[in-house]
């Protein structure tokens, strides 16, 4: 198996610690991170040779970058030193209604300074076997659209497969620039990721009748903007990532895999958000493995949906998880069904736990719901905090969300809720 290249920038990412906003307390956790290193480290943390291409400055902070790839086991030999400064961004992760802010300060980075003269890609290219980058990188200035385009043609004389993720930024250039130097770009991409919103936004492809920013696209629509992607440049396969955004802490998680013939939907996950911030690029690093290690379509999209759920779960940029983990989360049993006999009982462990303060069977609650929880189930998810029931139901497409304090008895609604599952379910 050959090398796998990416090229982009790596920028210092500086955040609060846990959930404070800006300047809450005296303190920023600094970090790396950054979309085509994002999808590296993946690909190395999975077993895989991969190399990172970029220019940073000579200075600690570069050489802080640099060590930080190596300690993952990514090759930082095709790295070009020079520049001034390292680009930065300001993290502010959301939760609840509360979204996420982020602060970029990358003008002038050794990256965005860069000349095409910096890159020897056929060097880079010999014995490789993969190249990815991202809209992100040509979206930083129009030498670097020049670069990437000159890394495409030196990757397609090298017969090396390439993937792009498109990653529309509004903040870094606008649809009409996007467009411009995207639809050059693509023209050498064999895979394209994407979403409808970066469909719509680039290249204007969107569904008949649906309403992308309001979230109105059935599987229908996602099919619709994947073959259109697929005729208009040629790709041999489009990955698109479906995100329903219930609130900042919680979304809903899938993602589709056309081939030109078939659209492979995968599983869905309900996310309890750690970190949200590389959830993109895990799904690429996952979707890269899994093709390259000769997945079938559907197997490729469960692949890399689940590396990035898990991603979702770790904090900072990189997804810091293995190929034994990512099979874990797709060996669960998804077609458990609810004994109506269970529900009953932890209908009583609530009335118990909440009237008498018997916190040994609020304990047995956890206990019981421990195979929801790892199952997660589309119809009941349970996510608890201390002294907190959080009831997810999905109904008709319709979501209920209820918050039950236990310390505070009331508990009215649940029962009632566990009333209704065991009716439903006693057939």
């Amino acid at each position: 198996m050959g090398r796998i290249v990416t090229f982009g920038e790596i920028m210092l990412r500086l955040s609060p610690n846990g959930y404070y906003r800006f300047l809450q307390n005296d303190q920023l956790q600094a970090t790396f991170g950054g979309g085509e290193a994002n999808v590296s480290v993946s690909l190395a943390n999975y077993g895989l040779d991969t190399a990172f291409v970029t220019k940073l400055p000579e200075h600690a902070i570069g050489q802080a970058a640099v060590n930080n790839l190596r300690y993952f086991g990514v090759d930082t030999s095709y790295i070009v030193r020079g520049g001034d400064r390292i680009g930065i961004y300001y993290m502010e992760k959301g939760a609840s209604q509360r979204g996420s802010v982020c602060i970029y300060d990358r003008k002038h980075s050794a990256i965005q300074e860069a000349s095409a003269s910096d890159f020897d890609w056929d060097k880079i290219f010999d014995g490789a076997e993969w190249f990815h980058f991202t809209g992100i990188t040509p979206a930083l200035g129009e030498n670097l659209v020049e670069i990437c385009l000159e890394a495409c043609k030196a990757a397609r004389a090298h017969g090396v497969k390439i993937s792009c993720d498109l990653n529309y930024r509004s903040k870094l250039w606008t649809r009409e620039q996007a467009r411009k130097a995207m639809t050059v770009l693509c023209e050498y991409v064999d895979v394209c990721i994407s979403n409808e919103e970066d469909a719509k936004d680039v290249f204007g492809i969107e569904a008949e009748g649906s309403d992308i920013y309001g979230g109105k696209l059935n599987n229908e629509g996602y099919k619709s903007v994947a073959r259109q992607l697929a005729e208009k440049f040629g790709f041999e396969k489009v990955a698109i990532t479906l995100r329903t955004s219930i609130s900042a802490s919680d979304n809903d998680w899938q993602g589709m895999l056309y081939d030109g013939k078939d659209y492979c939907f995968s599983k869905q996950y309900h996310l309890r958000i750690v970190d949200r911030v590389g959830g993109g690029d895990s799904f690429g690093g996952g979707l890269i493995y899994a093709l390259i290690s000769g997945y079938t379509t559907q197997e490729a999209i469960e692949f890399a949906v689940a590396a990035s759920a898990l991603k979702h779960s770790v904090e900072a940029d990189f997804n810091r998880v293995t190929v034994d983990e990512v099979e874990s989360v797709l060996t669960l049993d998804l077609s458990v069904s609810i004994d109506p006999h269970v529900i009953l009982e932890v209908r009583m462990c609530v009335i118990d736990s909440c009237v008498n303060y018997r916190y040994d069977l609020l304990r047995s609650f956890y206990t019981l719901f421990v195979p929801f929880i790892w199952h997660m189930r589309s119809d009941l998810i349970i996510l608890h905090a201390p002294l907190v029931v959080d009831v997810l139901v999905v109904r008709n497409a319709q979501r209920v969300h209820l918050h039950v304090l236990l310390c505070k008895l009331d508990v009215l609604a649940l029962i009632e809720l566990l009333d209704e599952l065991v009716r439903a379910h006693a057939v």
